[in-house]
């Protein structure tokens, strides 16, 4: 209420890919332009990650923040159309 507290709204985002590794919470995913590390701890809690081990095609669910991208959800298949 005082006006100091900064709001942080966060876009939904979606990545996609290739599992080619997986350390604990990061898992890295293989592009067609290069790999993105993306962090599936909140999937992994909210129980909506599905079974994650290389070579599974994933779409993830998340949000990016300072540079990270935090999976919220992961599902198979192929990404949404933009």
């Amino acid at each position: 209420p005082n006006g100091s507290c900064a709001s942080t709204n966060y876009k939904h985002a979606v990545v996609a890919g290739t599992i080619t590794i997986v350390k604990g919470h990061l898992v890295t995913l293989q592009q067609t332009n290069g790999t993105v590390v993306i962090d599936d701890s909140a999937a992994l809690s909210n129980e909506s990650s599905g079974h994650v081990a290389v070579g599974r095609q994933i779409v993830a669910h998340g949000y990016w923040r300072a540079g990270n991208f935090y999976a919220t959800a992961i599902t198979g298949g192929q990404p949404p159309p933009p």
